[in-house]
């Protein structure tokens, strides 16, 4: 008898370790989906855009600001603040980046959550196009990027 509850116990054991491991396995997952590197270069435009992104995702507004123009941050600080409530991004993906010598486009897949109803997914997927200037300190977000749609009059 001695043999058999040692086996059951071994067998709850593995068991348990095996659910462990599987349970920490999946939030690894999880907390790794809401961001994807991007394969970026210090400096890059798509490094910009990675910076504006982690700084959009963290709800650090003043960060967010920083990757802009100065023009672009100024009209769209206010607009930047009111979009968070309503937002949130699941997954950024880079897509493809076109660089000249002053402008740059960065294209994003954006998979933006929220709360789906019954037959609602619960999220929509969609590319979003990055417009960037080169400026004297460097590669800035020069047109509203998601999910900004407009800032004080400034048309996407």
């Amino acid at each position: 008898m001695q043999n058999v509850n040692d086996h059951r116990t071994g067998r709850a054991a593995l068991l348990i370790a095996v659910v462990a491991v599987l349970g920490l396995v999946i939030a690894a997952i999880a907390v790794s989906a809401g961001r994807t590197p991007l394969s970026t270069e210090p400096g890059s435009p798509e490094a910009v855009v990675q910076d504006y992104f982690d700084a959009l995702l963290d709800r650090r507004r003043e960060a967010a600001l920083a990757t802009f123009t100065e023009e672009l941050a100024e009209d769209c600080d206010a607009a930047l603040t009111e979009q968070w409530e309503f937002r949130r991004a699941g997954r950024i993906v880079l897509e493809d980046t076109t660089t000249e010598a002053r402008s740059a486009s960065v294209v994003v897949r954006i998979t933006e959550v929220f709360d789906g109803g019954l037959l609602d997914s619960g999220e929509s997927t969609f590319s979003e196009t990055i417009t960037l200037t080169r400026t004297d300190d460097g590669w800035r977000i020069s047109s509203p990027p998601w999910p900004l749609y407009s800032c004080s009059g400034v048309p996407k």
